[in-house]
This record gives structure tokens, C-alpha cells and sequence, in this order.
């Protein structure tokens, strides 16, 4: 990403005087822990400079956009941290006066109940999904070129596979198309947990 710019008088209000750097590095060992190795902080005239290896990339720009949504902030140059190459497409969006998760999820997706995508893609960056404020940066994940048309689903208690191909495709038998489309997080269609959020492939006709 090389340097991504932030609006400096918005965000989390957490730096002290005289220890920025340190305060900064605290709050992303917190959140990430052993996901970024080697994780060296320089706070100067408002940039955060980061430096370390993460586990994967959107490990980097969470942390990207950690640091950069704090009060006092106006800059992070992220070029001496690194990651490996991810097919994941990502893109940011500056949240608006008035906007909510679902209304940017309608107007980014096509549909306000897809919002939960960009919360779990947020997760460090939003404590609360009813939660957001202007001038705030998130990252919003693309679909991938060609993906088939999907919908997204929040695992609730006392889910299945089945009972959830029930709901979408009036045939329970159909679970299976759920679980190969969420090959990535589940490793087994007899165990989902409520939370998760799943791709459900729309069927054509």
C-alpha cells in the first residue's frame, strides 16, 4: 500500500505524551499478538512508520488501519511491513456523515444485509457494528472476478448445513453446496458455529 492517509483529529483517543510509539505498539500487540513478528513502531510529526512480518495480508492492513484510526494520526507507511500475497482483493472506504454498515454494504454489495462482511472484516477497527463515525477508513473486501452471485448468512444457534440449505434452497440435500463454497472455513459440514458468516451461492434459475 506504501502510505495511506487518515484524517488526524478522528479516532481512537489513546497516545500519551512523549511514549506515541510505544503506545501505538501496545495497542497492536494487543490486537494481533504473535500475528506480526518482529513489529517495530516510529511515531514523527504524525506518520506511524510500521516494520515487522505479519502472518498474512490482511493481517497488514488491519493493522494499517488500526494505526491510522487513532486521534493524531494523519499518516502510516506501511512499506517496511510485510506479508505474503494474498488473492484477496481489498479496497477502503472513508465512512460519511450519516452512514451505517448496512447502508454502506448496500451501496458497495447491492444488499444491506451483506454489512456483516464488512464487520468481520473490520473486527479490530469496529468494536460494535451499530458503532461507526465520520471520517473513519475500513476495508472493504471485493469479490473475487467471475465469483457466482452469493448472499451472506450469520450461523445462529442450533444451525446446520442442512436446516440453512432448507431456508435458501427449500432442499436440505443442497448443503453440500453450501460447504464447498466455504471450503476456506469449514472443514467439516457437520460442524459450523454460531457467528460465522457464510457464502451461499445463488443457484441459476
Amino acid at each position: 500500500m506504501g502510505i495511506l492517509d487518515f484524517l488526524k483529529d478522528v479516532g481512537a483517543n489513546i497516545l500519551g505524551v512523549g511514549s506515541e510509539s510505544q503506545d501505538i505498539k501496545s495497542l497492536l500487540k494487543q490486537e494481533f499478538d504473535d500475528q506480526i513478528t518482529d513489529l517495530k513502531i516510529d511515531f514523527t510529526n504524525g506518520t506511524v512508520t510500521l516494520h515487522g512480518s505479519c502472518n498474512t495480508q490482511a493481517t497488514k492492513e488491519k493493522a494499517v488501519l488500526l494505526a491510522g484510526n487513532i486521534k493524531g494520526v494523519e499518516k502510516v507507511n506501511d512499506e517496511g511491513l510485510s506479508a505474503p500475497a494474498s488473492e484477496e482483493v481489498t479496497e477502503y472506504y472513508t465512512v460519511q456523515p450519516g452512514d451505517t454498515l448496512s447502508e454502506i454494504a448496500s451501496r458497495l454489495y447491492g444488499n444491506a444485509g451483506k454489512y456483516p462482511v464488512i464487520f468481520e472484516a473490520n473486527l479490530e477497527v469496529i468494536k460494535d457494528p451499530n458503532l461507526i463515525y465520520p471520517g473513519q477508513i475500513l476495508r472493504i473486501i471485493k469479490p473475487p472476478v467471475g465469483q457466482a452471485p452469493s448472499d451472506t448468512y450469520t450461523v445462529k444457534a442450533g444451525d446446520t448445513l442442512s436446516k440453512i440449505a432448507k431456508q435458501f434452497y427449500g432442499d436440505a440435500r443442497k448443503y453440500s453446496i453450501i460447504f464447498e463454497a466455504n471450503r476456506n472455513i469449514l472443514k467439516d459440514p457437520n460442524i459450523i458455529h454460531p457467528g460465522q458468516i457464510l457464502r451461499i451461492p445463488k443457484l441459476d434459475g
